[in-house]
């Protein structure tokens, strides 16, 4: 999604849109969507961006390397913070401590 955030801006589907008319239609039912077609794709990157935003500098990192095979730890941990279905509810310099010494437990008992 990182790729497509100014696209999603925008309100437009990377790819295009699969309905172009709003119109669906499916077996016995009427198909009319009940929201512009450009709304979801904004909802999108709304989203996308304030994750990114709580992950303060190292968001920014992760908009410069997200092309990159060899991502810097801090845009991994960036990668790592926004992905998902929901929001973390923890704070992202929380959740780097959490993660970092779970990390550092674990590799003591191996």
């Amino acid at each position: 999604m990182i790729e497509h955030l100014e696209l999603l801006k925008e309100g437009v589907w990377p790819g295009g849109d699969p309905h172009p008319t709003g119109y669906t239609k499916a077996p016995g039912k009427p198909g009319i969507k009940s929201e512009a077609k450009f709304i979801r794709p904004c909802e999108y990157a709304g989203e996308l961006e304030a994750r990114l935003n709580k992950t303060g500098r190292d968001g920014l990192t992760l908009l410069k390397e997200y092309r990159n095979e060899n991502m810097t730890k801090a845009a991994r941990d960036a990668l790592n913070y926004i992905c998902g279905w929901k929001r973390k509810r923890m704070r992202y310099s929380r959740w780097l401590i959490q993660r970092n010494y779970r990390y550092s437990f674990c590799k003591d008992l191996t």
